[in-house]
């Protein structure tokens, strides 16, 4: 159900993202993956920064489980993409 959450939120806001048979998602934050790995740390969200291995310079990953967490993390994700009004 996490993982679910997860990826339906990662495609709303058009992040692209790897499925995975682990507990943590794959994501490529792009040109905002600092500002994202940043602002979901602040939050409290559980993310791992895969900016300095050479072949993920814009990836993190987003730590599924306990559903209240990825809810968490599914809020925090959408504040951080919503774009201007």
């Amino acid at each position: 159900e996490s993982k679910a959450l997860l990826y339906d939120v990662l495609e709303r806001v058009g992040l692209r993202h790897w499925k995975s048979a682990a507990n943590f998602v794959l994501v490529d934050g792009g040109d905002h993956a600092r500002t994202l790995v940043e602002g979901l740390i602040a939050r409290g969200v559980l993310v791992r920064d895969r900016s300095k291995d050479p072949h993920t310079p814009t990836h993190f990953r987003i730590t599924t489980g306990v559903v209240e967490h990825t809810r968490a993390a599914v809020d925090a994700l959408e504040a951080l993409c919503a774009k201007p009004s």
